[in-house]
C-alpha cells in the first residue's frame, strides 16, 4: 500500500502548532462558567453635593435602606439655598461589580421629594431599592419681626410712626391710621422692617408704597326739582380718598410663604381686639407696672378670653396681697378699654374688659379667666456643707430628705430643719438600734440611715443599704424626732440562694406602711440590669420574697433609675424614670427620660427632659405622684454636676406631660460642687395645700408651696 507522506517545511510546522495552540489558549482567557457571580447589592456610602456644601447621607437607625441627610440652615458661614438641591450631584459606593441607577456622578433633584436609587447586582437578581431622604434643619418662620413706616416720604408733613402693631395669628400688620385731612400723606410710605431669620419678601423693605387714593364713585342724592318743587333722586358723581391695603408674600428659608396684610387701622373698621395681656407685679405696693413679675397671657379672639399660668412666685409674693395688679395691655389703635389697664385688679377671679372701637359705638367684652391656682416659694435656705458626724468625710453628706412632725430629717446626717423656715434644729435625730453596714464596712463608723422617705399616710421611712457586703437591706419607721426607730424587717438580699442586688440606694413606699402597700427598691449592683425590687405589704407585715422587675440598663447608672407603679400593685403600669437615656443635639449631652406604661414599650417615652425649657442633664433623682384640686400630677427632680431641675406637671394614663413649673438652682464653685448629684424631695398635703421640701446634697433646702384659690 502506497503511504501518504507529508513533506513540512519550517513555516508550515510553526503554522501547524500555532493552529493547535491558538484554540487552547482562548479557551484559557475565557471565565470559569462555573464560578458564580455575584449577587451583592449594597449601596454602601453616599454623598450629596450642591450649593458650593457636601453632605454625608447617613444610613437610618429605623431602616437600613433609607440614607438620610441633614439640609443645615447655614454653611460655611452664608445662608444655605434649598432650591440649589434640585441639580445636586451624587457620589455612591456601591457593591463590587454592581450597578446603579442614576448612576455615581449623576444630578438629581432632591429639592423636590425623596430620591429612589437602584442597586443591581452583577448576577443580575433582583436589585434591591434605597430612598435618599432629606432632613429640614432650615427655618420655616415667616414673620415680620419689626415693622415702621415713613409716612409721606419726600412730601412737606413727613414724619415717622413706629408704633405699628403686628398680628403674628392673622398674618396682619396695622399702622396707626393718621388724622383724615393727612390721608394725602398715605399716598408715599415707605416701610422698614425685618423678618424671621433667612426669609425675604415681596415687595422688598424701603419700597414705597401707596395705602391711600382718590376714587371717583357714583351716588344718589335726593333734590328739589325748582321746577315742578318736588323732590327727585339724581345720581352723581364725586372724588372720595379712601385707605388702601398692601398684600407682602413672605418666603421662609424652606421656601415655605405666607401671605401678609399691611392695612391701615382706623374707626371705620370697628376694631375692638386686644392684642397683648401681659400682668406685672413688683415687691413694693406702689403697683409698678414694670415690676419683677411679668406674666404673659395667652389670648383667643375668638372667643375672646384671656388666660395665663403663674410662673414659680417669689416668697415675698405672700397671699396676703396675691394678684391685686395692673395690667398691661394693647388694643385697637384709637380704641379705649374700660376698666383702665392700669387700674389694679383681683385676678383671683374672672375680670372682665370692655373694648370701644374708635368710632365710639362698637364694643366687645373681653374675660380674663382667673388662674386655678398658684406656686411659690415658701422659704429657701442653703447648706453649702453638710459634714454630719464626721467632719470633712464627703461619705457622711445626706442625700434625702423625709418628713418627721414638724421637722425634715437629712438622711446620713441626722440633721433635723425646722419644717416652719428651714432652719437648722438644735436637736439632731435619734438613730439609736441604726447601723449602716455599708459604711461600717467601708472602714468608718457611721451608724446612720443612708435614705429617707415617708409613705401615702406620712410616715417616714428610712433604710440602711444592702449592700456590697450582702448585708441585709433594713428598714426603720420613726414616731419622733427623739424617740429610737422601730425596725420593721431585715431584707435579704439573697433569694433561693443567690445575691438578687444591693437595694437601699433609692427607696420608695406606696400605701401605708402599717396597713397595705408596697415598698420599691432601685438595684445598685454593678452587673444589674435596671433591676427593681418590690416588697408586698399585707396587713403591716412586709413579704420577705420580693418582686423583682427589670427594666434595662442605663449607661452604669441603675441606682438612680427610679420606678413608680399607679398604685399599690406591682404589676404596673409604671412610671419609670432614667438617667442618661437619651442624647440631644448639643454636644452630645446626655438627658435624663421619663417613660410611663408597660416594660419595654417605647412608644410611651414623655421626654427626654432636655428638650423641656429648663429641664436638666445627665441623673434622674426623684419624682412622685400626688392629687392636687381633683387632679394627677407628678413632681420631678433632675441635676447634674452645676445645677438641680425640679418640675411639677400634670400627668394621666395617655402619656401626656405637660410642664407647668421649671426652677433652676445652678452653682459653680469649687466648694460648692457636688460629686454625687444626689438629692430627693417629700410631699405633704395639709388640707387643699400641697408642700414640697426640696433637698440637694450641699446645697440648699427649699419649701414650695402649692394652693389653689
Amino acid at each position: 500500500m502506497n503511504k501518504l507522506k507529508f513533506n513540512f517545511s519550517k513555516t508550515a510546522k510553526v503554522l501547524f502548532l500555532a493552529m493547535l495552540v491558538i484554540p487552547f489558549l482562548s479557551t484559557c482567557k475565557k471565565d470559569d462558567p462555573d464560578e458564580p457571580k455575584s449577587s451583592n447589592k449594597e449601596l454602601l456610602t453616599v454623598t450629596i453635593k450642591a450649593g458650593g456644601a457636601t453632605f454625608n447621607a447617613e444610613k437610618s437607625q429605623s431602616n437600613p435602606n433609607v440614607f438620610e441627610f441633614l439640609v443645615p440652615y447655614e454653611h460655611g458661614g452664608t445662608i444655605f439655598i434649598q432650591e440649589t438641591l434640585k441639580t445636586a450631584t451624587i457620589e455612591l459606593a456601591i457593591s463590587e461589580k454592581a450597578t446603579s441607577e442614576p448612576a455615581h456622578g449623576s444630578t438629581v433633584d432632591l429639592f423636590t421629594g425623596d430620591l429612589t436609587i437602584t442597586v443591581t447586582p452583577e448576577d443580575e437578581s433582583t436589585p434591591a431599592q434605597y430612598t435618599i431622604k432629606k432632613i429640614d434643619g432650615t427655618s420655616d418662620k415667616k414673620d415680620f419681626v419689626t415693622f415702621e413706616v415713613i409716612i409721606g416720604k419726600g412730601v412737606t408733613g413727613e414724619y415717622k410712626e413706629t408704633n405699628c402693631v403686628i398680628d403674628n395669628v392673622n398674618k396682619i400688620v396695622y399702622i396707626p391710621r393718621p388724622d383724615k385731612d393727612k390721608w394725602e400723606l398715605l399716598e408715599k410710605v415707605e416701610p422698614t422692617f425685618t423678618l424671621s431669620n433667612g426669609a425675604t419678601a415681596s415687595p422688598e423693605t424701603g419700597v414705597l408704597q401707596s395705602f391711600s387714593e382718590i376714587v371717583t364713585k357714583k351716588v344718589t342724592i335726593t333734590v328739589i326739582n325748582p321746577e315742578t318743587e318736588e323732590e327727585e333722586e339724581v345720581e352723581i358723581e364725586v372724588e372720595e380718598r379712601i385707605l388702601l391695603e398692601v398684600e407682602y408674600t413672605i418666603t421662609a428659608h424652606d421656601l415655605s410663604e405666607a401671605e401678609w396684610t399691611v392695612a391701615i387701622r382706623g374707626s371705620d373698621l370697628a376694631d375692638v381686639d386686644i392684642f397683648l395681656f401681659d400682668i406685672y407685679k413688683d415687691n413694693q405696693d406702689d403697683y409698678d407696672w414694670r415690676g419683677d413679675v411679668q406674666i404673659e397671657a395667652d389670648i383667643d379672639p375668638e372667643t375672646r378670653t384671656i388666660t395665663f399660668d403663674l410662673p414659680i412666685l417669689p416668697s415675698w409674693f405672700t397671699p396676703a396681697k396675691m394678684f391685686v395688679f395692673p395690667a398691661a395691655i394693647q388694643i385697637s389703635p384709637g380704641a379705649t378699654v374700660s376698666p383702665d389697664w392700669n387700674e389694679p385688679q383681683d385676678f383671683t377671679k374672672d375680670v372682665v374688659y370692655t373694648v370701644t372701637a374708635e368710632d365710639g359705638e362698637t364694643q366687645k367684652t373681653w374675660t380674663v379667666k382667673a388662674p386655678p391656682h398658684y406656686f411659690m416659694l415658701k422659704w429657701d435656705v442653703a447648706y453649702q456643707t453638710y459634714d454630719g458626724e464626721v467632719a470633712g468625710d464627703s461619705h457622711a453628706n445626706p442625700n434625702a430628705i423625709g418628713i418627721l412632725g414638724n421637722y425634715l430629717a437629712l438622711a446620713r446626717s441626722n440633721i433635723l430643719i425646722n419644717k416652719s423656715n428651714g432652719t437648722q434644729a438644735s436637736e439632731s435625730l435619734n438613730i439609736d438600734g441604726v447601723i449602716d453596714h455599708h459604711e461600717e464596712a467601708a472602714g468608718a463608723n457611721r451608724p446612720w440611715p443612708f435614705f429617707f422617705t415617708n409613705d401615702d399616710k406620712g410616715n417616714m421611712i428610712g433604710s440602711i443599704l444592702g449592700n456590697w457586703n450582702a448585708n441585709n437591706f433594713t428598714l426603720f419607721k420613726w414616731t419622733s424626732p427623739t424617740a429610737p426607730p422601730v425596725v420593721l424587717k431585715e431584707l435579704p438580699v439573697v433569694k433561693d440562694g443567690v445575691k438578687i442586688g444591693n437595694f437601699g440606694r433609692k427607696v420608695q413606699v406606696l400605701g401605708d406602711i402599717d396597713g397595705n402597700g408596697l415598698i420599691i427598691s432601685s438595684n445598685a449592683m454593678a452587673t444589674a440590669t435596671g433591676g427593681h425590687a418590690m416588697w408586698k405589704i399585707n396587713g403591716g407585715v412586709i413579704d420577705e420574697n420580693p418582686i423583682l422587675v427589670e427594666t434595662g440598663r442605663m449607661n452604669n447608672s441603675n441606682a438612680y433609675q427610679l420606678i413608680t407603679p399607679l398604685g399599690i400593685l406591682p404589676e404596673g403600669p409604671y412610671y419609670i424614670g432614667s438617667p442618661q437615656a437619651g442624647r440631644s443635639e448639643d454636644n452630645n449631652v446626655v438627658h435624663p427620660q421619663l417613660q410611663f406604661g408597660d416594660i419595654g414599650n417605647v412608644d410611651n417615652i414623655l421626654g427626654p427632659f432636655g428638650a423641656l425649657n429648663g429641664w436638666g442633664d445627665l441623673m434622674y433623682l426623684w419624682h412622685k405622684l400626688f392629687t392636687f384640686n381633683g387632679k394627677n400630677y407628678i413632681a420631678t427632680l433632675t441635676g447634674n454636676w452645676t445645677s438641680y431641675h425640679f418640675a411639677v406637671s400634670e400627668r394621666n394614663t395617655n402619656v401626656d406631660l405637660i410642664t407647668r413649673y421649671t426652677d433652676i438652682t445652678p452653682f459653680s464653685t469649687a466648694d460648692n460642687s457636688n460629686g454625687n448629684a444626689t438629692g430627693s424631695f417629700a410631699i405633704e398635703t395639709v388640707g387643699n395645700d400641697v408642700f414640697f421640701y426640696l433637698f440637694t446634697t450641699n446645697k440648699y433646702v427649699r419649701c414650695y408651696h402649692l394652693a389653689k384659690f
